[in-house]
């Protein structure tokens, strides 16, 4: 048990109490993504590494794969820190690709597959990639794009990696009539052909150079290039191994496991936690394309997972999943949650309904950004708390700052989340003065990254979540600003038995702002919506100020989710100005 000794919990670190002595002492891994997988799977290449919608992959046909397609690429003629652009869900070739391009140095660009033209244009043009993949769903937009911008050459796959995506002459004519004459188009089995008679690779990598530009989700203000390196992205696997040795539940039987891979290739939190860490750890990998919350009895029928990181809303389709109430998910060992917030009273339904299907572990939470490559604070089976996002991974330190006097807060009060991290971005392309703002060096000389997001640490050395620093909402009345954390109310109406999730936001009445409450009810309840607005009104009025009670009510089948999976807050604003009221 450690000891307090200065009241302050990023001197104290209480949270070390937590890990082994020796999970601890291994140093962090100075190595490429490609190295750091193939260190963790050479002894174990005929196990399984992938399966993609039933047909198996071993690591050691992965491990070629990778391998064709660096050669490939070689080839082609992408160079040591190029950026090649990537426009797809998760496949076997966003994977394949992930690995091949940093095998021979060069960055890879995930993008949003649900990005129009124009922004495409903006991200081909920002990383000067003059080489683009895509799934074929998406090759007449980027074809598009491509033609103003300096894309000289895209690869284009299908769902199925080893189908091409046309088979007939008058397909591939098609595509072509979509590009201008100085881009070449390939099928991914021709561009394949290319590594035909290439020499063995022998580069190595420098791991402390970019290798993933990343872009964040956009729910604060403009999306930013994050560049995020080798080193960086493992320290965070080196922290969930950390994990790994220090639970006695998750330490049994580490490999040979199947991980449900939901989410998208397009955000860290997708490439990193759900694709490089379990494949490091040696689970196989399910590959779901396109999640569907209404399949989760499906997922388990196929794939019989262990396994399975996603955000809050996937995770919480599971309540509402009649298929699936009969099975047992005694096999599952960690269902994780990260991305986005989760309220307590989600929380509490899940553990609840996980016990009732034989599961003896709660929900898994986390938290982090992209600038952080996704993950700093996690929870996991023995250091758990209903309402926390967890404990910093061992290699990192966690603050709440006081902004105003520009100091560091106790144990239990609320302030700016700060963290240091190995595992942060080298800083935003192209943006020094955004790298800045998110950066700052305190009076002792230390250098914290700023979150912007609001909580405190319990002497448990355990985070809370209370809200963001620039999400806040100035609600105004006859002249009088009233500033208002949307959290908070929305922890009162999530406090209903009926309500599954809402959002707040403030809409213009008038010359006044108020507040508009978007609420999603259970299925059962959704006929006396009437009832039960009356029930949240009164809820809000015992326990809220005036100025902190939502005015109206509107009631949602789903609330609209980026593509990072959060909650869209911004379009149920545009929502909320849009309608006369």
């Amino acid at each position: 048990m450690i000891t307090k000794k200065t009241g302050y919990p990023s001197i104290d670190k209480p949270w070390m109490k937590y890990y082994k002595a020796e999970a601890i002492k291994k140093p962090l891994s100075e190595c490429s993504l490609y190295d750091y997988l193939w260190n963790c799977n050479k002894d174990y290449l005929q196990e399984n590494a992938i399966d993609y919608f039933g047909q198996k992959i071993t690591f050691k046909e992965f491990f070629s794969m990778i391998d064709e397609a660096a050669k490939a690429f070689l080839k082609l003629g992408v160079q040591e820190e190029e950026i090649v652009s990537v426009v797809t869900v998760s496949t076997v070739v966003s994977v394949v690709c992930f690995y091949a391009l940093n095998k021979i140095g060069a960055v890879s660009n995930y993008l949003n597959v649900l990005a129009e033209e124009n922004d495409l244009q903006g991200y081909f043009t920002e990383a000067n990639s003059k080489v683009v993949v895509t799934l074929d769903l998406f090759s007449e937009k980027v074809c598009k794009a491509a033609n103003v911008s300096n894309v000289e050459k895209i690869i284009i796959f299908s769902l199925n990696h080893r189908t091409p995506v046309a088979d007939k002459a008058e397909d591939q004519l098609q595509i072509d009539s979509l590009c201008s004459a100085d881009t070449d188009i390939l099928l991914w089995q021709d561009f394949l052909k290319l590594a035909n008679g290439v020499d063995e690779i022998q580069y190595k990598k420098d791991p402390r150079k970019m290798c993933l530009l990343a872009h964040t989700g956009g729910t604060t203000g403009q999306p930013k290039a994050v560049m995020l390196t080798d080193c960086a992205m493992n320290a965070v696997i080196d922290g969930h191994f950390c994990i790994m040795n220090s639970s006695t539940v998750l330490s049994s039987g580490k490999r040979n496991k199947v991980f449900l891979q939901v989410m998208i290739p397009f955000v860290v939190y997708g490439i990193l936690t759900c694709t490089h860490l379990p494949l490091c750890y040696g689970w196989c990998l399910a590959i779901v394309p396109k999640f569907d919350g209404n399949d989760w009895h499906k997922y388990m029928e196929r794939y019989d997972f262990n396994y399975v990181f996603a955000v809050p809303s996937y995770v919480g389709s599971i309540l509402e999943n009649k298929g699936i109430e009969n099975m047992d998910f005694a096999g599952v060992r960690t269902l994780a949650v990260g991305g986005d917030g989760m309220n307590e009273s989600l929380e509490s339904d899940i553990n609840k309904w996980l016990i009732r299907h034989n599961c003896n572990v709660g929900i898994v939470k986390g938290y982090g950004l992209s600038e952080v490559s996704a993950t700093a604070i996690s929870t996991f089976p023995e250091c758990n708390k209903v309402g926390s996002v967890g404990i910093p991974l061992y290699m990192n330190n966690l603050m709440i700052y006081d902004t105003e006097k520009e100091t560091e807060m106790g144990y239990g009060e609320i302030g700016e989340i700060c963290l240091q991290c190995p595992s942060r971005m080298t800083g935003y392309m192209n943006n020094e003065s955004a790298t800045d703002e998110l950066f700052i060096t305190h009076k002792d000389g230390s250098e914290w990254l700023h979150t912007g997001d609001l909580g405190y640490i319990d002497e448990d050395g355990f985070l809370f979540l209370t809200g963001r620093m620039k999400r806040i909402i100035v609600t105004a009345k006859g002249g009088v600003g009233y500033k208002v954390f949307p959290n908070i109310p929305e922890e009162i109406l999530n406090g209903h038995h009926a309500v599954v999730q809402s959002c707040i936001v403030g809409m213009n009445f008038g010359n006044d702002q108020i507040l508009k409450a978007y609420i999603v009810l259970d299925e059962n309840s959704r006929p006396n919506s009437d009832k039960i607005e009356q029930e949240l009104r009164q809820g809000c009025e015992g326990n809220l100020p005036i100025y902190s009670r939502p005015a109206f009510y509107e009631f949602l089948d789903n609330l609209p989710i980026t593509a990072a999976g959060k909650v869209d807050y911004r379009k149920l604003e545009e929502m909320a100005n849009s309608k006369e009221v």
